[in-house]
Order: C-alpha cells, then sequence, then structure tokens
C-alpha cells in the first residue's frame, strides 16, 4: 500500500510539472521605464518579444540590449522582433544577472533569476503598447524616415548639382577650343507706348558653339522718365506654312532693369537640334510696359 501511494503522488507531481511545462506567455505594458523579474529555467530559456523590429543598425528604432552575467546567452537574428535569453544547464544554486534594453524611447531592466521550478517559468514575455503609444511610436517613425528622406534628395541633389556644375565646366572649356560660326541677322522691331515713348528690339546675330546656338539681342529704351522692367524674353518656332507657333526650351541671360535712354544687351541660348531650319524663328521680350517681338 505504500509503495502504492508513493507512485501514484510521484504520478501527480509529474502531472503538475508537465502541465506547468507547456508554452506560457505573459504580456507586460511597455513604459518609459519597465522593470520586472524573469525567472529562467536552464533547459527551456525565454523569448522577449516587443511590437516592432529590432535592429541596432536602424536608426528609426535604436535598440542596445546588455546582460550583466555573461553565463546568460542572449540569441538574436535580424530583422526580428524578439530576442532569446538562456542559462547555462549546468548551474549549482540560483544564478542571477541583469538585463537592460534601450529600444525606440523606451528603457527596460530585467532581473533574471534560473530557477528548476516550472510554474515560475514563462517562455515567453510580450511587449506591448498602449494605442496611444502605438500612435506616438507610428507619428515618430513617419517624421524620421521623412527627414531621412529629405535628407537623402538633399545630398542626391547636391551631388547631381555638382555634377551638373562640373559638366558645364568641361562643356565650356571644350567650347573656348572651337571656332563659333556667326550668322548676321539685323531684325529690329520697335513698340510705341500710348505716351510717345519706345521700346527697340534689335536681334543682331546668332552665334553657333556646336550644339548651342546663341541669339544676341538689344533692347532700348527711349522712355524720358523712369525706364522699363524686363520681365521676361522667350524665342519660339513659327511654321512658315501654317503659322503655327511653338516655344523652344532655351535659356536667357539680360539685366532685368532697363535705364531711360539706355540699349542693354541680352542673349538667349537653345539647343541647335531643337531649331527646324524651315520655320521662322520669333523673339519675344516682355516688359512692364509691354511686349515687343522680332521675327526672322
Amino acid at each position: 500500500m505504500r509503495l502504492l501511494f508513493y507512485f501514484a503522488l510521484c504520478l501527480v507531481l509529474f502531472a503538475i510539472n508537465t502541465a506547468h511545462a507547456e508554452p506560457r506567455a505573459k504580456s507586460v505594458e511597455l513604459h518609459k521605464r519597465t522593470t520586472l523579474t524573469v525567472y529562467v529555467v536552464p533547459d527551456l530559456g525565454t523569448r522577449f518579444s516587443f511590437p516592432f523590429i529590432l535592429d541596432e543598425q536602424d536608426s528609426y528604432v535604436p535598440f542596445t540590449l546588455n546582460i550583466t552575467n555573461p553565463a546568460f546567452v542572449n540569441g538574436r537574428e535580424k530583422g526580428r522582433n524578439y530576442f532569446v535569453i538562456t542559462a547555462p544547464v549546468r548551474s549549482e544554486g540560483s544564478m542571477l544577472g541583469n538585463v537592460f534594453v534601450s529600444v525606440a524611447g523606451y528603457e527596460i531592466s530585467v532581473e533574471l533569476r534560473t530557477t528548476n521550478d516550472l510554474s515560475k517559468h514563462y517562455s515567453d514575455i510580450v511587449f506591448t503598447l498602449t494605442n496611444e503609444a502605438r500612435e506616438e511610436l507610428i507619428q515618430q517613425s513617419i517624421a524620421q524616415r521623412t527627414a531621412a528622406l529629405e535628407q537623402e534628395y538633399k545630398k542626391k541633389f547636391e551631388e547631381l548639382d555638382a555634377t551638373a556644375e562640373q559638366k558645364a565646366i568641361a562643356r565650356v572649356g571644350r567650347l573656348a577650343i572651337k571656332k563659333p560660326d556667326t550668322k548676321r541677322i539685323k531684325e529690329e522691331s520697335r513698340l510705341k507706348l500710348p505716351n510717345g515713348d519706345s521700346i527697340v528690339l534689335y536681334v543682331d546675330q546668332v552665334v553657333n558653339y556646336d550644339p548651342y546656338a546663341i541669339y544676341l539681342f538689344n533692347v532700348e529704351a527711349d522712355s524720358g522718365s523712369k525706364g522699363l522692367t524686363i520681365l521676361d524674353a522667350k524665342l519660339f518656332s513659327v511654321d512658315a506654312d501654317t503659322k503655327q507657333v511653338r516655344p523652344i526650351e532655351s535659356a536667357k541671360d539680360v539685366p532685368t532693369r532697363v535705364q531711360p535712354n539706355q540699349e542693354v544687351q541680352g542673349a538667349i541660348t537653345v539647343l541647335g537640334s531643337a531649331l527646324n531650319p524651315n520655320n521662322l524663328l520669333r523673339l519675344q521680350v516682355v516688359t512692364d510696359k509691354g511686349m515687343v517681338e522680332a521675327q526672322w
């Protein structure tokens, strides 16, 4: 009878321990400073899961982990949202250690204790966030990513500007060793103003530096009082048959102000490949006094 009683007692204890040996999870709400104690069974270990991906190199969710007792081992794979802590299988008595975790603005302190009591063991510690904290983290992540993208684009634009400047300098050097082809135009146009004054546009010549065509022109104001302001200068292609007008992409260099009885020179540059030799060209200069244009 006594032997049978001990056998039954062992079965009950085994059943209890087996039930506690099943994986169990414990939820812990994250606060700016979170503390807890975790009991680790040497044969099992504990996994710590977070509501975001952990990555030491990720500037959006910075992550650091320090364990004071090297007997506890940390296992983590890049790109995951968890790490696992295990204790040595063979250890005499209870071992202690601290885990200090810093992640996403949260400071977590964990006291580690080894135990053989399965009732104290949790296979998973699951950190959670309140709805407010989750929304705040999302907004912070969006702001940080936006700032990083802006910085990345700024750097790319600066590199593009530097590259464009280098190419422009190299092109100027190539142009300097070429002999330009100059063609006279000698086209004049005059705009009469209501007060009797005139604005004169004089297209002098085109200077061809392959692949560029540079049209040189003069603007004269015989206004006796205030002069005028040049707002824009554009070049158009005019179909000789249909009279259809098409703007030509160009770059202009012209003074913005013309003093009374003064003449200023401007230039408008286009790619020669954009010009149709069968079409007419029209130069349009827009001023605060009116628009004057010449065609040839």
